[in-house]
């Protein structure tokens, strides 16, 4: 009898402590931090990603809350993807170019598809990124939450020289945060200089270099219209991003979260961002037109010109980096192409 009792408060006791940990595990909340890559007044950020955490926080019942921090916030911006692999991070975002080599093969997004609209090129992205194996190698450390295209770089001046043809741009000093801007730049007989972002708009005040290469939304987000004369709308080539979370954290969440932040993020992020991407950058052109800034706008032969010779720089140095590694260039080559043109004309994400 006495057996029996102890038994019997034993399953009790242990019933009651299941029912507090099954009890406590749906009421845990997760608070996540995203590093990033765009500033907090970015277009992207205020009416993409703001929008996308509060329909998470919302659609989880406030369990999974995103809190987003700008670029440099959370540690150095050029960290971003190391932090979110090593979980010092739980959510990061930033663009294949900021981490030479190491998106070689995700970098065949860079090589430029004249014609491509951000939405369009955002949603190939993402799906190159689901069927490219050797692409999805390079971000199994990570769980890969959306990609997507910038828009599409411009050369921007700070003079008031009238440039539409590429040939103008020989001996021009142009400051670009990458090695692959300082390639299309070099490329043209540009002399490029290699620095963050963050410090064109001092290095042109002091009138160190001719210009940049930068999306048309960059020059409000980095306070840089003042320092600008002219654009030239050479839409040349743009950047590929990923948006990924750390495997802790992923792995933290129950089979639901993870389901509802799936549905919130992938291909819907992807054509969501293009889109904002692709409205604030009309709306840009119209409010710099108003304000005084001139529109060197390439045309015909002019503007093949541009892009024939950015793609021709990259696709080289690109196709010779991966044959070093020993990758199959022109098959990944050939199904991007083929992903961005099945996205073309409006095939892209319903």
């Amino acid at each position: 009898m006495r057996v029996s009792r102890v038994c019997w408060l034993t399953f009790l006791c242990l019933v009651g402590y299941l029912a507090e940990r099954a009890w406590g595990g749906e009421l845990r909340v997760y608070n996540f931090n995203m590093a990033g890559g765009y500033v907090m007044r970015h277009p992207v950020t205020q009416e993409v990603f703001l929008p996308w955490a509060e329909r998470v926080k919302q659609r989880t019942g406030g369990r999974v809350q995103i809190a987003y921090f700008p670029p440099n916030a959370l540690g150095a911006e050029l960290e971003h993807f190391e932090m979110v692999r090593k979980g010092r991070a739980d959510i990061g975002h930033n663009y294949f170019a900021r981490n030479p080599g190491r998106f070689l093969v995700s970098g065949v997004a860079d090589l430029p598809e004249p014609g491509a609209s951000p939405p369009e090129a955002s949603v190939a992205l993402w799906r190159m990124g689901r069927d490219i194996p050797e692409m999805r190698n390079e971000f199994a450390e990570v769980k890969i939450l959306s990609f997507h295209v910038s828009a599409s770089a411009q050369f921007c001046w700070g003079g008031s020289e009238k440039i539409t043809g590429a040939s103008q741009a020989r001996g021009k000093k142009i400051l670009v945060a990458d090695g692959d801007a300082a390639r299309v730049a070099r490329y043209l007989g540009a002399s490029p200089f290699i620095i963050p972002r963050s410090d064109f708009g001092f290095s042109l005040a002091r009138n160190i270099a001719d210009g940049c290469v930068l999306p048309v939304d960059g020059l409000r987000a980095l306070n840089m219209s003042g320092q600008i004369k002219g654009l030239t709308l050479s839409g040349h080539s743009y950047n590929g991003w990923w948006l990924a979370m750390s495997l802790a954290a992923w792995n933290s969440l129950p089979p639901d979260l993870q389901r509802i932040l799936e549905e919130e993020s992938g291909e819907k992020l992807a054509y969501l961002i293009g889109q904002c991407l692709a409205a604030s950058e009309r709306a840009e052109l119209d409010s710099l037109a108003a304000e005084g800034l001139a529109l060197y706008k390439p045309e015909g032969a002019e503007l093949n010109e541009w892009r024939e010779q950015a793609l021709v720089s990259l696709k080289e140095e690109w196709f010779r980096r991966m044959h070093e590694r020993r990758l199959p260039a022109q098959r990944i080559f050939d199904e991007s192409r083929a992903i961005l043109r099945q996205n073309r004309g409006g095939h892209g994400h319903q």
